[in-house]
């Protein structure tokens, strides 16, 4: 990727909001770089577009997008009634911004080159590796057979990728090498997966025996989330805190992985109502499923994204009313606590840092600014969306129409409305 201009703040503390451009200016070379350098000043092409700018109810800017010939940034400008852009944002894409279609297809073909390059990688033989038209189109409804634009296009994003060293452009499919050294570090990193004969594996109350990392969970084919059993010891098997989940510690072990959030166990035989409630029963009762305080939740967001007190009431908010929807169903089984949620929050949050970085982290917790929470396990599908190029303010339209679910009822009682 070539280096663009951007602003780069010391200890930033983003206040996003919501923009809209109503004209597009354009100037000559000369003059857009002469208003990069000094925004304050009085300018005829603000003072002739002054009422097409303005904030609506909503808090929504309507701007000028202000571009120059031979350059592909832009500023968006609020003039407020002046004469001179008072209220101001750089945007370093002003095309993208400037038509709605453009930006849509280009986050289309983004997440897509990333989807491929990513499965190519996995299944690359000895670097090489075909991916069809046809299979494209299945998968994005994109037809590239009769379009040599758009092949184009896409096989220059391809070769832009670090992973891939050739593309090459054949009549009904794209053929793609990837560099040696990116084979050899996917291999590394590439889960390993140990599937036992049932005559050998591993009972699950034998392997907490013999000592398991906290972050090791439970998981299922159908996706109730992740059940965090690495809260127990050898010593809760002795002490009969346990005796009710008998069944789940004779449970052979059918696999082992490393997964996003840390080790995951699959077991024969369990239905996923039964890890749910063990999930359930870890959350409420279980003495060292307490959760975390809202003062540690807090610093911990603080930690990720400074200035995140606000953000930090919210998802609070969320994680009570979450308490309220676990606990209406059952009243004689323990819902989770509040707590609990603000300790998986942090978790997930965590873990998109680490896997995604400051930004994607960054908007993750500034969901509950835009009144956008969603529930912990659509976290990573959201933050997948937003690290390839999506925006905040899809997150909740997706998790609306499911498009984020890994399961969608992790409690007893019915779902909560996301409106915090």
């Amino acid at each position: 990727m070539n280096p663009i201009n951007v602003i780069m703040e010391h200890k930033p503390c983003f206040k996003l909001c919501q923009a809209k451009a109503e004209k597009t200016i354009r100037l000559s070379e000369k003059e857009f770089e002469q208003f990069l350098q000094s925004p304050m000043e009085y300018q005829d092409f603000i003072k002739g577009n002054v009422d097409l700018m303005r904030q609506d109810e909503r808090g929504v800017y309507h701007c000028l997008l202000v571009t120059g010939d031979n350059h592909r940034d832009g500023v968006l400008v609020e003039a407020d009634g002046y004469d001179y852009a008072r209220y101001a944002s750089y945007v370093p894409d002003a095309a993208a911004l400037a038509y709605d279609s453009l930006s849509e297809m280009g986050y289309r073909l983004a997440f897509l080159v990333e989807q491929l390059v990513t499965k190519g990688l996995d299944s690359a033989q000895e670097g090489y590796w075909e991916v069809s038209f046809d299979e494209i189109r299945e998968q994005s409804g994109l037809e590239l057979g009769k379009n040599p634009f758009l092949q184009e296009l896409m096989a220059d994003m391809i070769a832009e990728r670090p992973e891939v060293a050739e593309v090459c452009i054949w009549r009904d499919c794209f053929s793609v090498n990837y560099r040696p050294e990116q084979i050899r570090e996917r291999q590394k990193e590439e889960i390993t997966e140990h599937a036992c004969p049932e005559e050998k594996r591993q009972r699950l109350g034998d392997l907490i025996r013999s000592g398991i990392p906290a972050d090791t969970y439970l998981v299922h084919e159908s996706d109730v989330g992740f059940i965090p059993v690495g809260r127990v010891s050898a010593a809760d098997l002795d002490s009969g805190v346990l005796a009710g989940y008998a069944d789940l510690l004779d449970a052979g072990i059918v696999s082992m992985r490393q997964g996003s959030y840390g080790q995951e166990i699959v077991l024969e035989g369990v239905p996923a109502e039964r890890l749910a409630e063990f999930d359930r029963f870890l959350a409420g009762s279980f003495v060292k499923g307490q959760g975390m305080e809202y003062e540690v939740f807090a610093r911990e967001l603080e930690a990720i994204r400074p200035c995140s007190g606000d953000a930090a009431a919210a998802w609070y908010e969320w994680a009570k009313e979450l308490e309220r929807c676990d606990k209406a169903g059952e009243p004689k089984v323990p819902g989770k606590r509040a707590e609990v949620f603000l300790d998986e929050f942090v978790r997930r949050f965590r873990a998109i840092w680490e896997r995604h970085g400051d930004r994607v982290a960054g908007e993750m917790i500034s969901l509950a600014e835009h009144h956008s929470c969603i529930f912990p396990w659509e976290m990573e599908r959201a933050a997948e969306h937003l690290a390839a190029g999506g925006g905040i303010q899809d997150i909740l339209p997706m998790s609306v129409e499911g498009l984020l679910e890994g399961c969608p009822d992790r409690g007893q009682g019915g779902t909560p409305v996301q409106s915090m």
